[in-house]
């Protein structure tokens, strides 16, 4: 009998907690949050600006991605401004309040862990002009289509102007690319994960001297990293070793294109040949290459297949690499491929392009009564 009161009061308490918690999601909650984006040093890395988004909402419905339908959320307040947060005085101050983003006043339906919705930021300095660009973009989501809604400040190239109409606009996300102004030497800005999608905190990360100062945080920060930041998050963060590559990248390029314009080439000229010292140094792909080199007569014999080519077909300009690299046997030269242009004419230009797309990479060539084996070396 007590055995089965027991059983009794458990299996009531399990069903009141299951029953609480279907209600706590179905029942409206009332919830506020704050983010923060895009961190990035001043040119003379004396205050971080960067982006502060505001919630308030009231949301519904469980939302479980895989297990029901989004939630439902009403946006009451969203509120995105620029900051500045001074690295000496460890004081914030607005520089500018945007209008509230068009999620306000409206239901939408989104998932839990990103129940506001995910904004689309960048914060950055041009580089040619020095000029501060930002743009916010929100999206609202209706079937079947959604609408993404933006306010930016851009510098235009061509007009040497800033754009910054001060208003939510319909269109697209455009500004896209990494953000170097995040890093000034061995310092790099970083954004902490937080609830609903929306970075908690932003940090100062010194790699050298491996230290870590929170500059900005929001109140549900010192809650969820209660035990520190793990380093694991820190590293997954971190953009450093992409950042270094790309200014290594522009640096060396330039310094190739300068380069070959002193040498009195013109800049066409000069931007091809910057490119092939980029494809030698690693930087880009390098292209596939072929080498000939002759066969003496009698020489050790070969399953190779032979591609006879008449002088006429080689002077047609079908075969240029080929006809390259036979002029210059042992050096390399840049390969076409296997898209060798067919004529009716001519029946080699497709044998030969089926033989390389088997995956071959050596063949001959019999040319002027001479042969000729052809090697191709793709690079990773």
């Amino acid at each position: 009998m007590l055995r089965a009161c027991v059983q009794t009061i458990l299996f009531l308490l399990i069903f009141l907690k299951a029953t609480v918690g279907f209600a706590g999601s179905i029942l409206p909650t009332h919830s506020t949050a704050q983010g923060f984006y895009k961190p990035i040093f001043d040119p003379e890395a004396q205050v971080v600006l960067y982006i502060q988004r505001d919630v308030k909402a009231w949301d519904w419905g469980p939302g479980w991605e895989g297990f029901s339908p989004p939630a439902f959320v009403r946006i009451t307040r969203d509120t995105f401004r620029l900051m500045q947060y001074d690295l000496f005085t460890e004081t914030t101050t607005t520089l500018k309040t945007f209008q509230e983003s068009p999620l306000v006043g409206g239901t939408h339906r989104h998932y839990r862990n990103r129940i506001y919705g995910l904004p689309r930021v960048m914060l950055r300095y041009e580089r040619e002009s020095g000029q501060l660009e930002y743009e916010i973009a929100v999206r609202i989501i209706s079937q079947p289509s959604s609408t993404t809604y933006r306010i930016y400040r851009w510098w235009n190239n061509l007009t040497n102007l800033v754009e910054e109409p001060g208003i939510w606009q319909t269109d697209y996300a455009r500004m896209q690319g990494l953000n170097e102004d995040r890093l000034r030497g061995e310092v790099e800005l970083l954004t902490l994960p937080g609830p609903e999608g929306m970075p908690c905190a932003i940090v100062s990360r010194d790699h050298r001297a491996d230290t870590t100062r929170v500059l900005v945080r929001s109140p549900g920060f010192d809650k969820q990293y209660s035990e520190g930041i793990p380093p694991d998050v820190l590293a997954n963060r971190s953009e450093k070793k992409r950042i270094e590559q790309l200014r290594t990248i522009r640096s060396d390029d330039d310094y190739f294109y300068r380069k070959h314009l002193a040498e009195g080439m013109r800049d066409g000229e000069a931007r091809l040949a910057a490119n092939e010292d980029m494809q030698e140094a690693g930087h880009y792909p390098k292209d596939p290459t072929l080498t000939a080199r002759v066969v003496a007569p009698g020489g050790a014999k070969s399953d190779l297949p032979v591609f006879a080519i008449s002088q006429t077909e080689m002077e047609s300009g079908i075969f240029n690499d080929i006809a390259a690299a036979i002029k210059s046997p042992e050096k390399a030269v840049k390969n076409q491929g296997y898209n060798y242009i067919t004529y009716r004419g001519y029946d080699n230009s497709r044998k030969l392009n089926d033989h390389l797309k088997s995956g071959a990479l050596k063949y001959r060539v019999l040319y002027q009564k001479k042969l000729y084996e052809l090697q191709i070396q793709k690079y990773r």
